[in-house]
């Protein structure tokens, strides 16, 4: 088999996979090796025949058959941790699924080598984790029914029983965080205010705050003969020495951000904002649910300019709003995650899960917990 793999670049550069396909050239054993995407699939395109709908073709009957009551599916996974080091005696569970079906699920620990197959009987997909001490799960979902391709023959899903190598990312440097999820009321529009992380409030005299980690500017315009017609922004600034990057998460893995915050790569604004003529005509650019901000703050530099003190979080865009505070149209509000270690020049990000050092009440459960 020939093997192409198919790949794109996201914002700020981060790589994405579209899928990792093999064209018929005679050559067999590849191992192939997704990159973590935005959804949690496994998609592996087999230069399989293109089933064209829109000219009036159709699936053959093999894979209609294999739809309706099922057929038999296989996939052999090498498990690595993120340096690619084999990771033996994890356990995979998941299940078959077989119109909801019983009695296809499984539990099977991963071999010596790393390696670890699965299958039997399903009528399109197959969910799976993966698990062990000292490492950070990971979720994937393989469908053996591959949209627009015939992918059944002979009573079995095609590509038969592909080796496909999976992350298991291993616990690296699990740090005690200021970890909150708050909501942020901006006393005026198109005005910054100054949001203190370790506080977790505005800063003086706006709240409790003392020290400016970034600040929070909104803004909201619209055209009161309709309502439609309006722009709002939402605006992160960082300091004259700091800066965030938004970074795509991993959505397969427990730990979706990177371990650490990066060198370089910051930039002094982030602007969030939606503008619309009415409700068909839009333009924005929304913080996703998918996405996350590594932001350096609290910098100091030396004389040649150089950053000798920095503290370093993150901000989730999974519980990401903002908007009107109330219907006076006075201010604005902000509903954000967020992370930040206190220990000055430690880029580590991973939080250890457990040690939040706003010691909130044991009843609360609002607060992030995962790394």
């Amino acid at each position: 088999m020939k093997h192409k793999l198919i790949v794109g670049t996201g914002f700020i550069g981060v790589l994405l996979v579209c899928a990792v396909r093999a064209f018929p050239s005679g050559t067999e054993g590849r191992i192939y090796k997704p990159i973590p995407a935005q959804e949690k699939e496994l998609e592996i395109d087999h230069g399989l025949r293109k089933v064209d709908f829109l000219k009036g073709e159709r699936h053959s009957e093999d894979v209609i058959k294999a739809e309706q009551d099922g057929a038999l599916g296989a996939i052999t996974l090498k498990v690595v941790d993120q340096t690619g080091h084999v990771v033996s005696n994890a356990t995979v569970q998941g299940g078959f699924y077989n119109h909801g079906k019983s009695g296809y699920g499984f539990k099977k620990t991963v071999g010596a080598n790393g390696l670890v197959e699965l299958k039997n009987r399903c009528v399109g997909d197959m969910h799976f984790t993966i698990e062990k001490d000292g490492y950070y799960k990971t979720s994937y979902t393989y469908r053996f029914l591959k949209a627009w391709h015939d992918c059944a023959k002979n009573g079995r899903w095609i590509p038969w029983n592909p080796t496909v190598e999976v992350i298991l990312k291993r616990k690296v440097n699990p740090v005690a965080m200021y970890c909150k999820k708050v909501t942020v009321n901006i006393p005026e529009k198109e005005k910054d205010f100054g949001f203190d992380c370790m506080a977790g409030d505005l800063v003086r005299p706006h709240g409790n705050g003392r020290i400016a980690d970034f600040y929070l500017n909104y803004s909201l315009v619209y055209d009161t003969n309709n309502v439609w017609n309006a722009t709002n922004h939402l605006t992160f600034t960082f300091g004259p020495h700091d800066g965030g990057v938004i970074m795509q998460a991993d959505a397969t893995s427990q730990m979706r951000t990177l371990y650490s915050a990066p060198d370089g790569g910051y930039t002094n604004q982030i602007t969030f904002f939606l503008k619309s003529i009415d409700q068909m005509h839009q333009t924005k650019k929304v913080f996703e649910g998918g996405e996350y901000i590594i932001f350096r703050s609290r910098s100091e530099i030396d004389r040649q300019g150089n950053v000798t003190n920095a503290h370093f979080g993150k901000i989730l865009g999974r519980s990401f709003w903002y908007g009107e505070k109330s219907k006076d149209g006075v201010g604005g509000r902000v509903i954000f995650s967020y992370y930040f270690n206190p220990k000055a020049n430690d880029k580590s990000i991973e939080f250890d899960g457990v040690n939040n050092l706003f010691h909130p009440d044991w009843r609360d459960h609002d607060w992030p917990r995962a790394p």
